[in-house]
């Protein structure tokens, strides 16, 4: 990125806003909307003041790597529009009464034009807050990786981190964590996991205690078996430290033409018209938003348990079924950003001897929206005993967008963020919500 590029920023700004102030000098003579856009557009100045004391603390390889994601052409094109649209308005003659006043002309050219202005400032906001989000966070973890390991040096560095995060977020805060994913985040959010593996691999069989044990829950569920199944799933968090809770059947290796149907558990008790069982299945991590693969007799395809509810008629379980959507994303983000992450799946995994990506679903990230603060841990070697063993895939949700973490074990990782743009690689990701 051009060391001069976020001053050259503030430049245009500060001549937008004068042209704006000044336009405005008198508010019972503005518009109410000139005065509106005047506000954000001095919100919009401190912002760029912020972004101004970052970048001066940044080397030239750190201004490299946030050039990877983010530019600031769009900022200062806008910018450059809005300034064009401002040079519009003057200010008239003093009447020796009421001061300085816009004229007639300039307020029919304000009403013509103030929806434009008001909306390219709200761009420009948003724009410029992200940017100023981005920058904080690489300047941050790469300050933190170039100090030692001392703790006298990281508490400061967790100090500098905290007093930042505070001002860029009112949420009352939890101790920081940097995780094992080389993921800092200021929150401890427990993730979810997905275990989407429905087929045995080559080599593995419905003998080996950890898919007998996964089938055995499946048929379970299926048979209405509710004691069987509750046993099952306490017995996967003692010896296996899982929660098979949303875990669907899985098939023998041989079964290569077999797709599961997506059913979990909570589909299950739902086909059976079961509120009890519902409610227990939920309060223990069920998902509202899981959804099955296929069509069933049963069932349709991409049904929720709530879908399979309504289908049999179970009335009594329509509100607790129906979903609680905690981190709103339109369907046009979650489309772009699952086929976005599908495709970094496959092209990172798909030709590894160990995986066979035939077996497993895909993480769905509409399952994110459930959660108020979004991670999703996807094994790809569930059936170890710490899947950080093996192979991973860890899935954090940020607004509109997504950080991603390739694990090959404990120590080899790739960092990506996913954006409606496309996929970036980076060196590593900060996370503040």
């Amino acid at each position: 990125m051009d060391p001069g590029t976020i001053i050259s920023v503030l430049e245009i700004l500060s001549s937008v806003v004068k042209s704006l102030v000044e336009a405005g000098q008198i508010i019972h003579d503005a518009p109410e909307g000139l005065f509106r856009v005047v506000r954000e557009t001095e919100k919009l100045r401190a912002l760029i003041d912020r972004l101004l004391i970052f970048q001066r603390g940044l080397s030239k390889e750190e201004q490299g790597i946030l050039d990877k994601q983010v530019s600031t052409e769009g900022c200062k094109d806008t910018l450059k529009e809005l300034s064009d649209l401002t040079s519009g308005i003057k200010i008239g003659h003093k009447d020796g009464t009421s001061g300085d006043k816009i004229t007639l002309a300039d307020r029919w050219w304000w009403l013509r034009k103030k929806d434009v202005v008001e909306g390219l400032v709200k761009k420009l906001e948003d724009e410029t807050e992200r940017i100023s989000r981005r920058l904080v966070n690489e300047y941050l973890f790469k300050q933190s990786q170039e100090l030692s390991r001392s703790s006298e040096q990281i508490n400061k560095v967790m100090e500098l981190v905290m007093s930042i995060t505070l001002k860029l977020n009112s949420d009352a805060l939890k101790a920081p964590l940097l995780d094992d994913n080389g993921v800092f985040s200021p929150y401890k959010a427990e993730g979810i996991s997905w275990y989407g593996q429905f087929r045995c691999k080559p080599g593995q069989d419905l003998s080996m205690p950890y898919f007998r044990d996964r089938y055995a829950l499946a048929n379970a569920a299926w048979a209405g078996d509710w004691n069987t199944l509750k046993r099952l799933l306490d017995h996967a968090r003692g010896v296996y430290k899982q929660n098979w809770i949303n875990c669907t059947s899985i098939y023998k290796a041989t079964d290569q033409d077999s797709l599961t149907s997506g059913f979990r558990p909570l589909h299950q008790a739902a086909w059976h018209g079961d509120k009890s069982t519902s409610e227990y299945l939920m309060k223990n991590g069920a998902w509202r938003l899981a959804r099955t693969m296929r069509h069933t007799k049963s069932s349709s395809k991409y049904s929720t348990p709530l879908d399979v509810a309504r289908a049999h008629g179970w009335k009594d379980l329509y509100e607790n079924l129906n979903p609680v959507v905690r981190r709103p994303v339109s369907h046009k983000v979650l489309q772009t950003l699952q086929s976005y992450l599908d495709s970094l799946i496959k092209e990172n995994y798909e030709s590894h001897p160990d995986v066979h990506l035939d077996c497993f679903l895909l993480p769905e990230l509409e399952i994110l929206t459930e959660f108020d603060r979004s991670r999703l841990w996807f094994p790809l070697n569930p059936e170890l005993l710490d899947t950080r063993d093996g192979l991973a895939v860890h899935i954090i949700l940020e607004c509109n967008e997504l950080v991603v973490v390739m694990r090959w074990g404990r120590t080899v990782k790739k960092h990506y963020r996913i954006s409606m743009s496309g996929v970036q690689e980076i060196e590593q990701a900060v996370v503040l919500h």
